[in-house]
């Protein structure tokens, strides 16, 4: 199973904090009082079991951690790339090669007014 949101996430990490508490208790039970043979090794069980959930609690959440960190990063990729396509039609149309930043910036401001006014609507944001 997968962490998919924030809900997710915080239940596991509920469920995370509840075995830590249940661990903290037995172990406080083993201090505290004088148990016989059968005891102990009944929360010594429990104790493993408990142990064991909150491992796979943490395999959860650092599975999503990693899947959050690999879409992130997919996402940055495809946005780079579609930057530098679009990038690379301003030159190739603008003839804007030899422009620096700043002047890039300045020419598509004297054109973009006009342009949006005109631009057909299959080309326009839609809200």
């Amino acid at each position: 199973m997968t962490i998919k949101n924030k809900k997710d996430l915080s239940s596991s990490i509920e469920q995370l904090e509840k075995a830590i508490n249940q661990q903290e208790t037995i172990l406080k039970k083993f201090d505290n009082e004088q148990l016989d043979f059968e005891q102990i090794k009944k929360l010594e069980n429990l104790l493993i079991q408990e142990r064991e959930k909150a491992k796979q609690v943490q395999i959860k959440i650092n599975r999503s951690v990693l899947q959050n960190n690999s879409e992130n990063y997919k996402e940055r990729k495809k946005r780079t790339r579609q930057l530098i396509q679009k990038g690379a039609l301003l030159e190739k149309y603008l003839e804007a090669k030899h422009l620096t930043v700043d002047e890039t910036e300045q020419l598509l401001q004297i054109f973009a007014n006009m342009i949006n006014k005109q631009k057909p609507d299959k080309y326009k944001k839609k809200v």
